[in-house]
């Protein structure tokens, strides 16, 4: 087993995303070369490692990137990664992430606390023990993965008709009424109008979004990208901007990946008109699969009055069991490199929570 470092060869690049498109479901954007190129656009340090056998076959790829930690340490994280061939087993699977971990803190040379995988495999009892039995640990500060750890994904191969006639009957009615009613689904790159959405929507639903620079910057850097479609759609009304949602489409997947709305004219349905839109986007793009980026768990939706609740209520109207897929992964998991620091980071965030918890109302 040979591990490589790689820097700027495109050939090995356009090698790298095929080896993603091929061998993640839904396509881990994410592990591609070009998001490794935009989070280095945006001051990041990024590190591409590949992992062949012998005879040159590739057996696994992944992106790395460098968090800062207090007292000048460091983790690196490998969202949505790393992606293995089909033919590696998962015994393998863990030395390989332990090998890449032992060569990545020789090589940075700085102090690695811990190495985090985030990868797409599904939650399942022999492989979370399997990460236990390869000494991996469940994160219990830098509080979760930042990726979502579900989501809901719709099969782009059925028809309109048929997606159609599987949503809730509700979506339908109000995917047919904003058409009546004269709202229009638009394309077009206007950061101002779609940042000023975002923000209007994570003031009315308590929700955390980027700054305008990181979506101005994603915008661009996406918008006439190899391997990439980026696609802003705008529902309007009487040229009125009521909502707007941004895709992004790599490998077999179309990605919902950020949106907003208007708190005005909510009863013309624009969120519902603008998803269909975005669906048929994908699906004349030949695009497998749509995935609606994050939902709740079943479980923790009907425990939850949140915005995230709402939320995943209303992406899971446009699929069922017919037309869709709900995907829970094993989520974040941590190879600790420092055990010391790693246990008092872990103690300091213990501690933090207690006294947040304690302050009085």
């Amino acid at each position: 087993m040979f591990i490589e470092l790689i820097t700027t060869n495109a050939c090995v690049g356009r090698e790298l995303n095929n080896f993603v498109a091929q061998n993640s479901f839904p396509t881990a954007f994410l592990q591609t070369w070009q998001w490794g190129g935009f989070r280095a656009s945006l001051g990041e340090k990024v590190w591409r490692l590949i992992v062949r056998d012998e005879n040159g076959l590739l057996l696994a790829t992944a992106t790395f990137f460098s968090k800062p930690l207090p007292f000048q340490k460091i983790y690196l994280d490998c969202p949505r990664g790393p992606i293995f061939s089909g033919a590696v087993d998962l015994g393998q699977r863990f030395e390989i992430i332990k090998s890449l971990a032992d060569f990545l803190v020789k090589t940075i040379k700085q102090s690695v606390v811990f190495v985090r995988t985030e990868n797409n495999q599904p939650t399942q009892p022999d492989i979370i023990l399997a990460y236990e039995q390869a000494g991996f640990k469940k994160p219990e500060f830098l509080a979760h993965a930042v990726n979502p750890t579900a989501t809901l994904i719709l099969d782009l191969t059925k028809t309109e008709e048929e997606i159609l006639a599987n949503m809730h009957p509700k979506w339908r009615y109000n995917i047919k009424l904003a058409e009546r009613r004269g709202v229009v689904v638009k394309h077009k790159n206007d950061i101002n109008k779609f940042y000023w959405l975002l923000v209007a929507t994570a003031r009315r639903d308590k929700i955390k979004i980027f700054s305008r620079k990181y979506y101005e910057n994603l915008i661009n850097f996406f918008s006439t990208m190899p391997d990439f479609k980026l696609k802003l759609f705008f529902a309007e009304f009487q040229n009125e901007v009521l909502a707007a949602i941004l895709v992004i489409g790599c490998g077999h997947t179309a990605t919902y990946l950020h949106g907003g709305s208007s708190d005005l004219n909510r009863e013309l349905m624009p969120n519902h008109a603008i998803q269909w839109q975005a669906i048929k986007w994908a699906k004349e793009n030949n695009y497998q699969w749509y995935d609606f980026w994050g939902v709740m768990t079943t479980e923790k939706n009907n425990q939850d009055g949140t915005a995230w609740a709402g939320i995943t209520r209303f992406k899971k109207g446009f699929a069922n069991a017919v037309t869709g897929r709900e995907l829970v992964y094993v989520g974040a998991w941590d190879c600790v490199e420092n055990q010391f620091w790693y246990n008092l980071f872990k103690l300091t965030k213990k501690i933090k929570n207690l006294l947040t918890n304690s302050l009085p109302l």
